[in-house]
């Protein structure tokens, strides 16, 4: 999704991408918060629509808003986290906003590595989390 505006903060200059398949789609945003949210609400409102949110800035409280997440409206969430990070990613109220619009948050601090299949034919499945080797 091309952005046409310089944003002071490094992180609103992360790379967007949307994938878009016959299956669905996925809405990866980097470290944007609010305000490069905003921009894209603004800028490509229902063209936002996205199946399988990858959790913009890691689930910080500067982002994942409310008004964001109702345009995006994914079925699921996943958020990068590392084990025990220092930042205490992701943030209660990133985590409430989730819950409120029933959106399930996968986390791969707690998952570990997560897959999300766009399939050939049919629908995108639940994510599948693998802890190690093992499929959880």
């Amino acid at each position: 999704m091309p952005i046409t505006t310089h944003f002071k903060n490094k992180n609103n200059n992360s790379c967007i991408l949307q994938i878009s398949t016959e299956a669905g789609k996925v809405l990866l945003t980097g470290d944007i918060e609010k305000t490069a949210e905003d921009y894209l609400i603004r800028t490509y409102g229902d063209e936002l629509a996205s199946d399988v949110l990858i959790v913009p800035h890691h689930g910080s409280k500067t982002s994942s808003s409310y008004r964001f997440l109702l345009e995006v409206a994914p079925r699921y969430a996943i958020a990068s986290l590392g084990f025990d990070n220092r930042f205490h990613f992701p943030h209660a109220k990133t985590l409430a906003r989730m819950k409120s619009l029933n959106i399930p948050f996968y986390r791969t601090d707690h998952c570990g590595m997560t897959q999300i299949t766009l399939p050939v034919q049919g629908e995108i499945k639940s994510p599948i989390c693998y802890s190690g080797l093992k499929k959880v």
